[in-house]
């Protein structure tokens, strides 16, 4: 007995020299890596055990970290659902409890524990929750070699050790706090210190408590004298006291505050910065001093100030520009309203400014809108406003109307005036403009409305052939509105396949054979809209498709052209209508063909370019080379509506044509109208003398066919030989040409 007393004293005395050594050199370890690493040695060397070591838990496993003593590795274990109940140490990591193990052979424990029972001869395990902040985060496993090791006795040891480490943790994490703290102040200051802004903090009266050096560098002040000096002793008497105030009530909420101000400097000069001022609160919440940021904005200042000059008027002319034309109309509206005054908003579009800057280059075009732009103004009173919005977009406010004719009077002045050439780069350039204008209150009461209706007679005045003005008018509305509709209506019909491809045969006048066939753009709703055929183009151009329109037809025209040539074993010419818009950009037109050639295996010589009349008359000189080119590449070209569009004689001796096109309305009342037949017959006549073939269109009935056989007119075209069909239908057509007998032309 009394020797079992000496063995269980001698066993306290080393627990005992365990713990006290333990809590006296924890103070030393500055991670919790060294704090388990002098947890377990001491353990083994001053405590007696056999085996110690720390497992910390990670996600879904225990890791061990550290271990002393003992011939093998501590295990890795997993924290699953099943192993919270039969594993000790994953069971003491979820219940926050410490278990005692007396290990004897009869106890069921996981594989691994009879593995280290065997291996280290141990009699008893103890497995101690690691806690930090009240959660366990992992447990400290001892094991001994005597079987009561943890018994009554010992046990309180265990409770005492539990929260010597808990107590441990805490301080090196606040020790951990404290350096990241420190270390964060003093990276803090070395860059206030070193900061290129200017950096003042002041208590909450806003006397100086501390300035960086930068602020020194700004103001000119040494930094030692600014302390204790009101920072608002560097605003001037003159500033803005509403600024001040409001930043001042800012900060008295407890909310930051930005702005620029006007802050002196040592030599008495001002500078303009631009500062943020923060509230430094305490844990209550309770502003204990302000931290105010400071850059000197001196500079973006004064070019703000000429920015905000330049804002109203444009660099280019002088003229007001779009912002305050606007600024000045609003006021008009209310004056006007007030006084019950009348006046007029013009809108004025140059006719071809992009041809004089594509050709001559932007600096004439500048030099052109100055010019325009004086001229302008010289027909105007002082009082009424003259604007360029951009480009060569003018707006012009025309105040104080007493009648309408005072407008008209101003807007036929302007014609008038920019009608006179102007010397550009050597040369003399002829600009005209279309005007349109809308009335204060007739034709609107806002800003919104008067533009938009300015906006849309300048257009009307551009439809009715340009260098005029038009008047707003509801009748005007509402045809714009339909236009508006009937956009719509062409990208809704293009974007669903709606738009479809028809054919209609060119016979030949002389022995009834094919000689071309012209691809005509069908859209369903012509009718609908009470459009003809031959406008389907303007209004594709109007909508902004016409190019991408004029590329699917086009190339569906080229691929059933090619496709009808291999399966009929008929070569015919593709009649193709070439808008102006596309005429004019000749780089669009030649990619367009090239891809369209390239895919189908067409060549140039099977292409008929039938050419509006009006684009020949109008831009003569701006498309003749695109059209020898085409020729020169071996395509025809006809001149389509011949008759309607008052083209010079001396133009076609001027350019080589292949055929001319009798427009349809003078076939209409060819038998009834003898000015009509007599026009028609003098065009057959003059092609033949200059050597051009000619076409006749519109032919419906016998009596066309008749007369125009009678004046042997080359090809015939029209709804008596041959309507404009489908694919399908012209497919059909062509079967039943081909047994006939015929040959195409």
């Amino acid at each position: 007995m009394l020797v079992e007393m000496q063995g269980a004293l001698k066993r306290l005395i080393l627990i005992h020299r365990f713990l006290r050594e333990f809590n006296k050199q924890r103070t030393l370890c500055e991670t919790r890596t060294d704090l388990f690493e002098l947890l377990c040695r001491l353990a083994v060397q001053q405590g007696g055990y056999r085996f110690a070591w720390v497992g910390i838990q990670h996600g879904d496993r225990v890791v061990p970290v550290v271990q002393s003593g003992g011939l093998g590795n501590a295990p890795q274990l997993s924290c699953g659902e099943s192993k919270q109940q039969s594993d000790p140490v994953v069971r003491a990591i979820f219940s926050n409890q410490a278990a005692v193990l007396t290990l004897s052979p009869d106890q069921v424990l996981p594989a691994y524990w009879s593995t280290l029972i065997r291996q280290e001869q141990l009699r008893a395990v103890a497995v101690i929750p690691i806690r930090f902040k009240q959660k366990s985060v992992g447990v400290l496993v001892l094991c001994s070699q005597w079987e009561d090791d943890f018994s009554d006795l010992y046990s309180f040891t265990l409770a005492e050790l539990e929260e010597d480490v808990s107590t441990a943790l805490d301080r090196l994490d606040e020790y951990a706090h404290r350096l990241d703290m420190e270390l964060q102040l003093k990276q803090l200051h070395q860059a206030v210190e070193s900061s290129a802004t200017s950096v003042v903090v002041t208590d909450t009266q806003g006397f100086i408590q501390y300035a960086n050096p930068f602020f020194s560098e700004l103001t000119g002040y040494d930094v030692i004298d600014v302390l204790g000096l009101s920072y608002l002793s560097f605003i001037p008497n003159d500033f803005n006291a509403s600024i001040v105030n409001d930043m001042q009530q800012s900060l008295a909420e407890g909310r930051q505050w930005r702005g620029e101000v006007r802050i002196l400097a040592s030599d008495g000069s001002s500078m303009w910065v631009y500062q943020q001022v923060s509230p430094v609160s305490d844990n209550q919440g309770v502003a204990t001093r302000y931290v105010c940021t400071l850059v000197d904005h001196t500079e973006l200042h004064e070019a703000h100030a000429t920015i905000e000059m330049l804002a109203y008027y444009d660099e280019l002319t002088g003229l007001p520009n779009r912002r305050l034309f606007l600024d000045r109309l609003q006021q008009e509206i209310n004056g006007a309203t007030r006084d019950n005054r009348h006046f007029a908003v013009c809108f004025l579009d140059l006719d071809g400014f992009k041809d004089v800057n594509d050709s001559l280059g932007h600096e004439a075009g500048d030099e052109l809108l100055r010019v325009v732009a004086r001229r302008i103004r010289e027909q105007v009173r002082t009082k009424d406003t003259v604007a360029r919005l951009g480009g060569d977009e003018f707006t012009l406010i025309v105040t104080d109307l007493k009648h309408l004719q005072d407008c008209a009077r101003v807007a036929t002045n302007i014609i008038k005036a920019l009608q006179m050439p102007i010397p550009v780069n050597g040369k003399e350039v002829v600009v005209t403009t279309s005007i349109g204008i809308a009335n204060f209150p007739v034709d609107g009461n806002n800003i919104v409305d008067l533009s938009r209706h300015a906006d849309m007679a300048m257009y009307h005045a551009k439809a009715k052939g340009r260098n005029n003005f038009q008047f707003f008018t509801a009748a005007l509305n509402r045809e714009v509105e339909r236009r508006v509709e009937l956009e719509a209506r062409l990208h809704q019909s293009f974007t669903t396949g709606q738009l479809e491809l028809r054919l209609q045969p060119q016979m030949d006048g002389m022995d009834g054979s094919l000689h071309a066939v012209e691809s005509v753009l069908h859209w369903p709703a012509l009718t609908e809209f009470g459009i003809h055929q031959d406008e389907v183009y303007e209004h594709l151009e109007s909508a902004g498709m016409l190019a991408e329109v004029f590329e699917w037809t086009l190339m569906q025209a080229c691929q059933e052209t090619s496709r009808l040539h291999q399966q009929f074993g008929v070569n015919f010419r593709l009649g193709v209508r070439l808008p102006r818009l596309i005429l004019r950009n000749r780089d669009q037109l030649f990619s367009f063909l090239e891809r369209c050639l390239a895919i189908t295996g067409l060549q140039y010589d099977t292409i008929q370019f039938e050419v509006p009349e009006t684009a020949l008359n109008d831009e003569f000189n701006s498309i003749t080379g695109t059209l020898h080119e085409l020729r020169s590449r071996g395509a025809a070209i006809a001149i389509d509506r011949f008759g309607m569009g008052g083209t010079s004689l001396r133009l076609l001796s001027r350019f080589k044509v292949d055929v001319l096109k009798i427009d349809k309305s003078l076939m209409a009342d060819l038998m009834t109208d003898r000015n009509d037949a007599a026009v028609a017959s003098a065009i057959i006549t003059l092609a033949h003398q200059l050597n051009i073939k000619v076409l006749a269109t519109g032919v419906e009935t016998l009596a066309h066919f008749q007369y125009l056989e009678r004046y042997w007119c080359d090809f015939l075209q029209g709804d008596y030989l041959a309507p404009a069909m489908s694919v399908t239908q012209f497919q059909r057509y062509l079967a039943r040409y081909c047994e006939q007998g015929f040959q195409a032309g």
